[in-house]
């Protein structure tokens, strides 16, 4: 597993000789280390503030010259001067629009910088500012404070999530499917303070030798898009349990002979891309209720085809229409009327030979724990007697299953959180 970290600059000082003094000690330090990190410059003529042009062209240019990244950071204030400490910001349609066009046009007429990324002053966003950042073709914004991944449109939210005062309080360490990676964001004035100097050159040292590789923002980007596993808030599988079931499917599916995927319930689509990785030629169609997720899968891979579906409706499609149907992390919530035989007997209709669909154990060691931490949390929960009944009065057969979040997987599934059941059509 890749381990990245990304180094998130805030310049808001570039025009400022004293502050210039700690920023080449960090630079010189940088290439030492043969760090780079992603400096978000602003438009230092912006409204609310006038810093000397000049100063701040021929700092962005030291940047340039340590082979650093330079992208778009941008303040959304609106007819006031000297404001302070995010007052007086305006995030109406034509504000955003006036402030990123003009911010970005600068750093390009003026640096030479054409940008790619984004990042919003005192973390201020809304829809309005992801509309103009797809319109203007931005690839990503590290604004995002919440520790998900998200896509709005064409563009890539990627949580930045450690700063000095919270470095103690937030999770800093996120995992996709082929990385575990951090965001460190900080601000130029920053340096000034001996202190934050020292913490960043430890934070560089300490993740170089643990592994960690440093690289800019766009990098970063690119492999997250390669990542097979997009984790969604309200998923319940974490990235280790997606592996077991990658794996788990590996071992007992020959992707060759699949010819047609449906996955109920997709989220954002990681059965999908598996299936597609492990066959290119097969047609797979991911259907779920949140049409944002819908959009992330089609961002995934263009090749999947997503339907907006509520899985107390019947399954639109006719019978035998799919070589293998998923229902995974589905059907055990309140918002789920359809009873399980229900679900059961229509998910047969449409799969013409296999099917897969997860039940969480009435009683194992990690519910007791589980009802005891989080006492609200009552999803439906089934006996294996009640699993087994359900899968022999629809006359089907068990091939393989498998638990998660226990020590046992294989021969006591039911021990842990969820049992997946891989099941063949008599």
């Amino acid at each position: 597993m890749k381990k990245l970290a990304c180094l998130i600059i805030h310049t808001e000082r570039l025009h400022s000789e004293s502050s210039w003094k700690k920023t080449e000690n960090i630079l010189k330090f940088f290439k030492k280390h043969e760090v780079r990190a992603s400096w978000f410059s602003m438009n230092p003529a912006f409204v609310g503030f006038e810093f000397d042009e000049l100063k701040w062209i021929k700092g962005l240019n030291i940047l340039k010259s340590y082979n650093q990244d330079i992208q778009l950071h941008t303040h959304f204030y609106k007819g006031k001067r000297g404001v302070f400490k995010g007052e007086g910001y305006d995030l109406d349609k034509e504000n955003v629009e006036e402030r990123i066009k003009e911010d970005k046009e600068w750093l390009k007429n003026k640096a030479g910088v054409n940008v790619s990324c984004f990042s919003s002053g005192a973390f201020k966003m809304n829809k309005v500012v992801l509309d103009v950042l797809n319109r203007e073709g931005f690839e990503c914004d590290f604004t995002l404070r919440d520790p998900h991944l998200n896509i709005h449109g064409d563009v890539w939210q990627i949580p930045t999530l450690s700063r000095f005062k919270d470095i103690l309080k937030r999770k800093r360490f996120l995992k996709t499917g082929n990385c575990i990676f951090t965001t460190i964001y900080f601000h130029d004035y920053d340096l000034e303070k001996p202190f934050r100097l020292l913490f960043l050159k430890i934070i560089v040292i300490v993740l170089s030798k643990l592994g960690f590789k440093f690289v800019i923002a766009p990098e970063l980007l690119k492999n997250l898009k390669d990542s097979d596993i997009f984790l969604h808030p309200n998923d319940h599988k974490k990235v280790n349990d997606w592996k077991q079931i990658f794996k788990f499917l590996e071992k007992n599916i020959d992707f060759k002979k699949i010819d047609s995927f449906l996955d109920l319930g997709a989220g954002t689509g990681d059965l999908g891309t598996f299936a597609i990785r492990k066959n290119p030629e097969i047609k797979v169609v991911c259907a779920d209720i949140n049409n944002e997720y819908l959009n992330i899968i089609s961002k995934r891979n263009s090749s999947i085809k997503t339907l907006s579906y509520d899985i107390n409706n019947q399954i639109p499609f006719d019978a035998s229409n799919f070589d293998f149907v998923a229902c995974l992390g589905t059907h055990h919530y309140g918002s789920v009327k359809k009873n399980i035989n229900d679900l059961i007997v229509d998910l047969k209709r449409v799969s013409k030979k296999y099917i897969l669909i997860d039940f969480f154990p009435n009683n194992s060691p990690y519910v007791f724990f589980q009802r005891i931490f989080y006492p609200n949390y009552n999803p439906r929960r089934y006996s294996q007697k009640e699993i087994n009944n359900i899968i022999l009065n629809n006359k089907l057969k068990i091939v393989s299953k498998i638990g998660t979040r226990t020590i046992f997987p294989k021969i006591m599934p039911f021990t842990g959180s969820t049992v997946f059941y891989l099941l063949e059509k008599i």
